[in-house]
């Protein structure tokens, strides 16, 4: 004869509410993790892609002395471009101070 004390009991699930805390936590992750790659590591990575970039399509090295942008501003800034001639690589083809 079985226990009636023991009976098992079913999980009681939770209706969900207005806010759905299961998509808006990963989400806002995702919002952090996105500000600090911008905030960090984007100005560097853009300038490394320019000048790797710059060269394989010129074929000489391009420099870059910095690199700034600004997503709320809407503004790129680059400073001192540097494009090597192709001959005498010791000379500059190409130097622009600000763009």
């Amino acid at each position: 004869m079985a226990n009636s004390m023991t009976t098992p009991t079913s999980a009681i699930k939770k209706e969900p509410g207005p806010i759905r805390w299961n998509a808006i936590i990963p989400f806002l992750i995702f919002l952090v993790l996105a500000n600090a790659y911008f905030y960090f590591f984007f100005d560097t990575h853009m300038k490394k892609a320019i000048e790797w970039v710059g060269y394989k399509a010129l074929g000489t090295e391009l420099n870059i002395e910095e690199f700034k942008s600004s997503i709320t501003d809407g503004k790129v800034e680059l400073s001192k471009i540097q494009i090597t001639h192709a001959v005498q690589p010791e000379f500059n083809s190409i130097e622009l101070a600000n763009i």
